[in-house]
């Protein structure tokens, strides 16, 4: 694509990295929902330090993507092992600046037991891939390692906002701007939007089996449109935060929900405060 000089086809081959995107994000999200318990059951077991997730479901193209979420579902560092395929896994790490440095974590398991045939990466971004048969040895240094390393110390979220987007500007064919700067990842995190008074009109809950926060699902109602959003382990903010018919200034990501068989547009929250009065 890069090499071509025909315009036709790059227009063709940049269509086909597109659509294979897509797919890799739909993926990403059905195994988001059968893994998400396995999920926070390790969160909880590391004492909230990390969260390390491996299941047969998991598929070598959508391991990254999935850490990453993790990464921002749980504001800890992440570690998911994908399903095995030719006698061989592959794991990828994610953390944010302020917790692990992930190459030289993998580093230290590389020194103890030569668990990887490779490995590399930088401070909030690696990869290794194992054998196998090796797995349930990994997996049990990695817990026994993870009991002594301290929990960092928490601090306040912080968000860039990309644009503030007025009612008029909230409409469906925003997801075109979000794909357009597609493939994210590291030094090209995803957009973050904030709209400001918009109201809450309906709010569920995605029940846990695993126990811990639920998560919140809610109608919000901005522009001329309704909504579908959701908001990871935040039931203890109902009530509290925000209720039916609040009023809110709302940071979230846009994306596709794919579900069923269905997709629809759906805002992830990030952040929320409710409106100041004028």
């Amino acid at each position: 694509m890069l090499l071509s000089t025909d315009p036709n086809e790059i227009e063709r081959l940049t269509s086909e990295v597109l659509a294979m995107n897509t797919e890799r994000k739909r993926l990403s999200d059905e195994i988001w929902n059968v893994v998400r318990g396995k999920a926070q059951e390790s969160f909880e077991r590391t004492g909230s330090k990390m969260v390390i997730l491996q299941d047969e479901q998991i598929e070598m193209g959508v391991a990254s993507s999935l850490a990453s979420r993790l990464v921002k579902a749980y504001n800890a560092p992440a570690l998911v092992l994908s399903s095995s395929r030719s006698g061989r896994i592959k794991g990828s790490m994610r953390a944010n600046d302020s917790t692990i440095h992930t190459r030289n974590f993998l580093e230290h398991f590389d020194r103890q037991g030569s668990y990887f045939l490779y490995y590399g990466g930088h401070a909030n971004a690696s990869g290794f891939t194992m054998e196998s048969d090796r797995l349930e040895e990994l997996m049990k240094a990695l817990h026994e390692y993870v009991d002594t390393i301290d929990c960092p110390e928490e601090r306040v979220k912080e968000y860039f906002i990309d644009a503030t987007i007025s009612e008029e500007e909230m409409h469906p064919e925003l997801i075109r701007l979000v794909e357009f700067f597609e493939p994210y990842g590291e030094g090209n995190r995803p957009l973050v939007f904030e709209i400001q008074g918009a109201v809450v009109e309906e709010i569920g809950y995605l029940n846990n089996s695993q126990g811990g926060d639920r998560h919140v699902k809610l109608t919000i109602g901005y522009g001329h449109y309704r909504w579908p959003a959701v908001y990871w382990s935040a039931a203890p903010l109902v009530g509290k935060v925000f209720d039916r018919g609040s009023v809110l200034d709302i940071l979230f990501r846009l994306a596709r929900n794919y579900w069923m068989g269905n997709e629809t547009l759906q805002l992830n929250i990030v952040d929320v405060k409710p409106t100041k009065a004028m």
